[in-house]
């Protein structure tokens, strides 16, 4: 918010304010000393009047200046003030999933594929976003590219992450850490990958077990007639 002071000398006069060039989205408000915001400011003859301008900017606004003319208008004479508002910006960045689901099923020894969404919150443009993980220890996580080379400020960019469980891992939940950064922000993603069995090798573990339980019972018929 940028705050700017106007001083109005003149006959008993009404002005009406108001502010051109400001972007879609800004808010500019005038508030004469000890009233309220108001685009009418009433000024008695020789006196002054001191108005408070207040800009606030869209939310999604993008670094840089901007002008505006500040217009107080009578029916006896329009006066104009130029500012620039200068926004310095800020920046932000979300490393997540295109859907926001966090969670990922896959098997032992077998790559899984997961379509990460790295977004720029921020109003600044960000540029050379390097990305790493961190996961559980023999598995490995590659990225279809290591670093991002621009995202533009409210934009993002979908990168695919390939990872890849232990062959040995046994079954549960695990947690890969995605971190996308660069030298002035940073965001981390917990990924929850949920090592999981074949549906086959349940049925032919069933299977096995079947066998081995027959050939048991054939045995016992066997030898226990003898």
């Amino acid at each position: 918010r940028r705050q700017r002071q106007m001083c109005i000398r003149d006959r008993n006069q009404t002005y009406s304010m108001s502010a051109a060039g400001a972007p879609e989205g800004w808010n500019v408000t005038f508030t004469p000393s000890g009233a309220s915001a108001t685009s009418s400011v009433p000024v008695d003859a020789g006196a002054t009047s001191s108005i408070t301008v207040a800009v606030s900017p869209a939310q999604n606004v993008t670094a840089g200046e901007y002008p505006l003319t500040l217009t107080a208008e009578s029916a006896g004479e329009t006066l104009e003030l130029p500012v620039i508002v200068k926004i310095t910006g800020t920046y932000g960045i979300n490393a997540t999933t295109p859907t926001g689901n966090l969670s990922v099923k896959t098997y032992a020894g077998e790559t899984k594929d997961i379509t990460l969404s790295i977004q720029n919150t921020g109003n600044i443009d960000l540029t050379n976003i390097s990305l790493k993980a961190q996961a559980s220890t023999d598995w490995e996580v590659t990225f279809d590219e290591d670093t991002i080379s621009d995202i533009p400020a409210g934009e993002s960019r979908e990168v695919t992450a390939h990872i890849t469980p232990a062959k040995d891992a046994i079954l549960g939940d695990y947690v890969t850490v995605i971190t996308a950064s660069n030298k002035a922000v940073s965001s981390e993603c917990d990924l929850r990958v949920s090592v999981q069995n074949h549906t086959s090798w349940g049925i032919a573990a069933v299977a096995v077990i079947a066998v081995l339980v027959l050939g048991l019972v054939l045995i016992i018929r066997r030898f226990g007639r003898r």
